[in-house]
């Protein structure tokens, strides 16, 4: 079924069709405002993880040494959550943060188990946003 204003969208690819569904509507705002919050958060703090275990201690030491990792995954952060807040390229939006939320799910389960709720909230609304757009992610997808 095509759009009256583009033959070649879908009804589904058109952009009042992911405005419509309120489920993913909220999972990317509260999505996009975490990913904010928690950007904003990391460039401003030294250590960004209240209370961490030695080994998470010295893992963000490590991420800090570099020099540039922590403000490039906070800056991109931040970019992803506006993109999702903007609902303005989304499939960028989700690819440039799968690696970021793979890792802060993995950091929490291994090396810092407090915030493993939060990291598990924010990887169900991620999940849920690339159910819902695997459609998008296809030609990647496939052999």
């Amino acid at each position: 079924m095509a759009t009256s204003d583009n033959p070649s969208l879908t009804a589904r690819d058109s952009p009042a069709s992911w405005r419509s569904s309120k489920p993913a509507f909220v999972s990317r705002v509260l999505l996009g405002l975490l990913l904010i919050s928690g950007g904003v958060n990391n460039l401003l703090a030294r250590n960004p993880v209240s209370n961490p275990t030695p080994e998470g201690d010295w893992f963000l030491g490590v991420l800090q040494q570099t020099g540039y990792l922590l403000h490039a995954v906070a800056i991109t952060e931040i970019l992803v959550g506006i993109l999702l807040l903007s609902g303005y390229f989304l499939p960028l939006a989700l690819a440039l943060f799968a690696p970021i939320m793979v890792n802060i799910l993995l950091f929490h389960v291994f090396l810092q188990f407090a915030g493993v709720g939060t990291a598990l909230v924010a990887a169900v609304f991620y999940s849920y946003l690339v159910y819902v757009h695997r459609h998008r992610f296809s030609g990647v997808l496939s052999p």
